[in-house]
């Protein structure tokens, strides 16, 4: 997530984490929103490749679903649609209005990154 989220800035594979790949891995985020970090806790809840990817995190801050899907478009081509439901916690709840436009510009970055490393993954730099 680090390669595309502009909300992350630190992702690692948490050293308490039962597997380093598919559902149940959990990893330590460090997330950025409006220039506070905080640390997060990801897990794979659900893993269904190639089609499906769920993640969830959560933080003292918000708790994030995060969907990934994949769908042959084509021959050589793969539609990627990803769901995120980010609602914040606690007090902070409160400003859930005033931030929805903030938060969805993040999503938009996070879309857009995604766009960007998959295709230079499809087609790197030479």
């Amino acid at each position: 997530t680090v390669r595309w989220a502009p909300g992350v800035t630190a992702a690692k594979v948490a050293a308490s984490s039962p597997t380093q790949r598919g559902k149940g891995t959990v990893y330590e985020l460090v997330t950025v929103f409006k220039g506070a970090e905080s640390p997060m806790r990801y897990e794979i809840t659900e893993y269904d490749a190639p089609r499906r990817v769920r993640l969830v995190g959560t933080s003292a801050a918000s708790t994030v679903v995060d969907t990934i899907s994949f769908e042959a478009s084509g021959a050589a081509s793969t539609k990627i649609t990803y769901e995120a439901d980010i609602k914040l916690n606690g007090w902070r709840r409160l400003f859930a209005p005033l931030v929805r436009s903030d938060l969805n510009a993040l999503g938009d970055a996070a879309m857009s990154g995604m766009r960007a490393y998959f295709d230079e993954v499809k087609e790197p730099k030479k």
